[in-house]
């Protein structure tokens, strides 16, 4: 009997050093490709992807529709994505080592589908340069000055209702209304569903617009209050 005790003593000490029996991580690893799968424009809407590198690393580039949250800064910033917490989340960094470490923080805070992608240096994704952000920082940044926020809907759904403050300029016109987008002033796009934002947001960084922001929350999934011009 006491050989027996010491025997489970062992097998769960070995557990602890090497396992961690106290924590339980549900973390599905996934290649670049099955990202790359999940992010066009049919699929996007039922994940968030974050990319948990630095800010000063994501604003080089990174992966299309991806938001930004430091895996340092994951712990502190979960009231951005709690409404996430039972739809899928995929992360990333420079390696999919360094995103586990955030994976590892969201699956102890009740996060229930988090895939764990390959890096960019393990993987040749499509990288942009434009900032996607969720409606709550969009929202946020709208109160700034220095700022245009532009509805890049149509024009028959901008009259029903828009953004305060928000100016009408559909993906398909933006060439032809750059003079109301100074390259100097913080450039936040917002559409539907944010396709057409991302669009114009990709379109404005090729022409070498810089502060630019596109909502990856559109007005039908994000409760933004809306206005109607008299």
């Amino acid at each position: 009997m006491k050989k027996k005790i010491l025997s489970i003593l062992f097998v769960i000490l070995i557990c602890s050093l090497f396992f961690n029996c106290s924590e339980t991580v549900i973390v599905q690893d996934i290649r670049g490709s099955k990202l790359d799968e999940l992010n066009v424009e049919g699929e996007k809407d039922s994940v968030l992807i974050i990319d948990t590198r630095t800010s000063s690393e994501y604003k080089v580039k990174h992966i299309k529709n991806a938001i930004n949250i430091p895996k340092d800064e994951i712990k502190y910033r979960l009231s951005e994505i709690n409404d996430k917490k039972d739809k899928t989340i995929i992360l990333y960094a420079k390696t999919n080592d360094e995103s586990f470490k955030a994976a590892k923080i969201l699956a102890r805070y009740g996060f229930n589908n988090i895939l764990n992608a390959e890096g960019v240096e393990q993987y040749t994704y499509d990288l942009i340069m434009y900032n996607s952000i969720r409606g709550l920082k969009f929202e946020k940044m709208m109160a700034q000055k220095n700022t245009v926020i532009v509805d890049c809907r149509s024009t028959r759904a901008f009259y029903i209702s828009h953004i305060e403050g928000a100016i009408s300029i559909p993906f398909i016109d933006l060439e032809e209304n750059l003079d109301k987008l100074p390259k100097s002033k913080t450039i936040l796009l917002y559409d539907s569903v944010g396709t057409a934002a991302a669009r114009a947001a990709k379109e404005l960084s090729m022409l070498g617009y810089i502060d630019i922001y596109a909502s990856v929350d559109g007005v039908n999934n994000y409760p933004f209050k809306m206005v109607t011009d008299n």
